[in-house]
Order: C-alpha cells, then structure tokens, then sequence
C-alpha cells in the first residue's frame, strides 16, 4: 500500500483527518484501507518524558489518524463517509472529521515531523534516514525513508512483523517478502541472517523505494526485487515460485491473505513458516481456520494494539 508514493505526479493531496478513541483506531484504519490506496497516519495522544531517551506516555485523549485521497471529497461524499463511519462498531462517536488541501510542496516536508527512531522487539531500531542514530551493542539499525511507500515501521503490523522474523527466522533461510512496500521487512530478514530474499509487490511505483531503502541499508546484494504477486504474475526473472522459501512474509490485507492462501502454501519449502500481518484482531480466527483447513500448524500469535499477526507452518 503506497503511503503518498507518486507525490511527483499529484499537485495537492486532499487530507481526512479522524479523531478517535484509541480502541477504535485499528477497526477506522481496516475501514480507510477501503477508501484510500495511499495509506495512513495513526498519532497517538502522547506526552514525551525528558527523563528517559525516547521515553513517552499515553495521555487520555483521542488518537488522529489521517488519510489522503488525489480529489476532495462532494458534499455528498463527505455526508456518505461520516454514515459510514457511524455504521461501524465502535466503542465511542467519533468526534471530529476534519477535511484539508495540502499542496504538494508542503508535504515534502511536513510528514517528517510525524516519525522518529522506532525500538521494536528486543534489537531491532528502526530509524528515519534524516535522523542520526549510533546503535548500542547487538542492536539492528534499520535506515528508512518512511515518506515513500508502506512499511514505516511506526505500525502495529510492521512492528509484529519484524519481531515474528527476529524470533523465527534461521540463519541461511530463503525468504519472500510478498506487498514488500518501503522494503523495510526485507531488510530485517538480511539483518536476522536470511540469505536471500525475493521481494515483490503489486504497486511498481515502491519498487524503487525498496531498492533505495535496501542501498541506503547496504542489503541490495541480497535481496531481489520485482512487480508482481504469486500465481500468474510472478516475476519472470525470479526463479521458480514453487517450494521457493523457508518462510513468506505477508504484511496486507484480511482479503488478500485469505485469496493468497493456496499459493502461499505453494512457495513455502515443508516446514516453512509463513508470517501474515495487516488485519484486526477480529479476523484472527478466520484466517486461522483457512490456514488450518490447508493443514497448515499455527506456531505463534501476536498481538498488538488491535492488530495481528499469525505465524503458521506448512506441514
């Protein structure tokens, strides 16, 4: 899912800003990814603590999660949007809809004061590329350039993804990193020890974010990068799909995944895992029954703020 990526070629981006209770955040955003294939942004009400590096708390107050679309919304479809909203299930009103034109040349800058250095699991640091960072003993930095495709690793699911690969990945592992958006998964698989990766993602426009992302992380080596999906779209220059990976990494939509299910199982090696994030905790159980229906073994299950992510092992 491209996050504002062909910013070059739109000259003002039409900005849905949503206040809510922080419970109802990940049920809103499975709801945006309906309206919007250029991502989101989640902030939540935080308060920075100056006694403790990088240290903050949640304050009681609702989060902010924006989207953008290319044309502003009709009155009409601002009325149809906001009934919408009311129809879903939600443990408060939703507050406040705000709507906003920001030209293009404002966003070059303005989305850099929304992330920061990220610490996720036990070693991992995410860090944006206009930021410095000198990583402490047996720590992974991961340089991204979070304004260019999906993958920021400020969400939950990325988050999950990358402690999924750093407690189940194995040294010398062949992954395919399947909607591989800023790429920033790819790049943990090389850091955790896979040997290579195959990347790829319907979107050609993040392509090359991954490529850059991969550069900037002196990864490119290891990992291939292509348009296309499983199925009747894998890349030609790839080799064969079939008993490709130890483990699959699919950080997209409930919808995709349970589309996906047959050939994922496919390209996983016997005994590969496959790690499948992007959905709300609601829809666990029905990606776990799909899965076990293939026969496939659930290994692991986490979770985080509303959001899953399944590890499940071919058998």
């Amino acid at each position: 899912m491209a996050l504002l990526s062909n910013t070059a070629n739109v000259s003002s981006w039409f900005e849905i800003s949503i206040q809510a209770n922080p419970k109802d955040v990940p049920v809103i955003c499975d709801f945006l990814s309906n309206i919007s294939t250029n991502g989101m942004t989640i902030e939540p009400a935080i308060e920075l603590l100056t006694d403790i590096d990088f240290g903050y708390t949640y304050l009681n107050k609702p989060s902010t999660i924006r989207t953008y679309t290319e044309k502003p919304f009709t009155s009409k479809e601002r009325i149809n949007f906001r009934k919408k909203l009311n129809q879903l299930t939600l443990s408060a009103k939703i507050p406040r809809i705000q709507y906003r034109i920001i030209e293009n040349h404002d966003w070059s800058n303005e989305w850099k004061k929304y992330y920061n250095i990220q610490h996720v699991g036990k070693n991992i640091v995410i860090c944006p590329s206009w930021l410095k960072y000198q990583p402490r003993k047996n720590e992974k930095k991961i340089t991204l350039d979070p304004g260019a495709a999906f993958g920021t690793g400020q969400h939950p699911t990325s988050q999950l993804c990358l402690i999924a690969l750093e407690k189940h990945l194995q040294k010398q592992n062949t992954v395919i990193d399947l909607g591989c958006g800023s790429g920033i998964l790819s790049i943990g698989a090389i850091f955790f020890g896979a040997k290579s990766i195959y990347a790829l993602d319907i979107d050609a426009k993040v392509i090359q974010v991954t490529i850059e992302n991969a550069k900037k992380n002196h990864t490119l080596s290891k990992i291939q990068v292509a348009k296309g999906t499983l199925g009747n779209h894998w890349p030609d220059q790839f080799p064969s799909q079939a008993s490709l990976a130890d483990i699959l990494i699919a950080n997209i939509s409930t919808n995709t995944i349970l589309d996906l299910t047959v050939l994922i199982k496919n390209a996983l090696k016997n005994e590969g895992l496959a790690i499948l994030s992007g959905f709300i905790n609601e829809h666990t159980h029905e990606i776990q029954t799909k899965l076990k229906q293939l026969n496939f073994k659930i290994v692991d299950t986490l979770s985080d703020s509303g959001w899953t992510c399944i590890v499940a092992m071919k058998t």
